[in-house]
């Protein structure tokens, strides 16, 4: 079986409130910075690439996935990384599972990391992950 994975659910930013106090705050736009670097508003990580604040921007952006996997892939993907997975079985196949995994994008970029050291089946995840992360404009 080919395993699926794909996008669920990508974070999109109320971007009206955040300038409006932003400006207040600093008398400029947060988005400058995305201006200059030719980046729109609708790139999912145009946020974090926003900001200019002191900390762990990553942990701000937030990506869910969807896909199918066997039990040895999830158990995997588990024990290997901070990514939180729901799962349930098929009934209409064996050993197939449908899930969800969820994190921030700090802990999906660590977990790339141990996913590239997993199976076959788990460097392939990686590999899609990696892309699709990177479509989103995270790097």
């Amino acid at each position: 079986m080919d395993y699926v994975l794909q996008p669920l659910t990508i974070q999109q930013t109320n971007w009206t409130p955040y300038i409006e106090l932003y400006k207040e705050l600093f008398a400029c736009s947060p988005t400058r910075v995305l201006d200059e670097k030719h980046i729109k508003l609708d790139v999912p990580s145009a946020l974090i690439q926003s900001m200019d604040y002191v900390g762990q921007k990553n942990k701000h952006g937030f990506i869910s996935f969807m896909g199918t996997a066997n039990s040895d892939m999830l158990i995997e993907l588990a024990n290997c990384t901070d990514i939180d997975v729901i799962s349930k079985e098929s009934t209409e196949e064996r050993n197939v599972y449908i899930f969800i995994a969820s994190a921030n994008i700090q802990i999906w970029q660590d977990a790339l990391i141990q996913l590239d050291k997993g199976s076959k089946h788990i460097r392939e995840l990686s590999n899609r992950l990696l892309s699709f992360l990177r479509m989103a404009g995270y790097k």
